[in-house]
């Protein structure tokens, strides 16, 4: 039975005309959905707009127990293709989302991924790939719905993806997918 994974993205906010996460969720499930090799390895339910709210993430609801969770959101600091963050923090969310809310739930715990992600990414880049890891997710709405993401299963992962200044959308896709398949076998 092949293994099960969620992969979400995140909507527009701030200055960005379209988030390039969200994009790039899209154009991984298009791969998904055109490739029975892809389909046999992994089953994948995909999100790839979650809107950038603390209300938003608060009511996602993981509809199933999944062998591993993919959260993707876009960073004006990312350097390559894909940054996997490795830790999340539930305190110290202080921006307001946009819908000038603030974060309705802090809580003193730093949770840690269970996912072997500094050697996947060390896999990545041994393939002239671009990939790297992080321990600092933000403190925004991307390392909120991923420490919330590590509360319901350790096996989870948010991936950052730079802006489409830095790297195009088809080429982040491409990555990602390569960094899911890679996950997969790590199951």
């Amino acid at each position: 039975m092949p293994k099960s994974i969620l992969v979400t993205g995140y909507g527009i906010f701030r200055d960005y005309a379209r988030n390039p996460s969200c994009e790039a969720v899209k154009l991984l499930r298009k791969s998904y959905e055109n490739s029975g090799e892809f389909k046999q390895l992994v089953e994948i339910d995909f999100f790839p707009e979650i809107p950038v709210t603390y209300e938003a993430v608060d009511s996602f609801c993981y509809s199933k127990k999944y062998d591993a969770i993919i959260h993707c959101g876009v960073s004006h600091l990312a350097r390559t293709k894909l940054t996997l963050e490795m830790t999340a923090r539930g305190n110290g969310y202080e921006k307001l989302d946009v819908k000038e809310k603030s974060c309705p739930i802090q809580i003193d715990e730093h949770l840690q991924s269970s996912l072997l992600l500094e050697a996947i990414s060390d896999e990545i880049c041994k393939e002239k790939g671009s990939c790297t890891t992080s321990t600092d997710a933000g403190n925004y709405l991307c390392e909120y719905i991923y420490f919330k993401a590590l509360r319901e299963n350790k096996r989870s992962v948010f991936v950052h993806v730079p802006c489409e200044a830095i790297f195009s959308v088809d080429e982040v896709a491409k990555e990602l997918e390569v960094f899911v398949k890679k996950l997969v076998e790590t199951l």
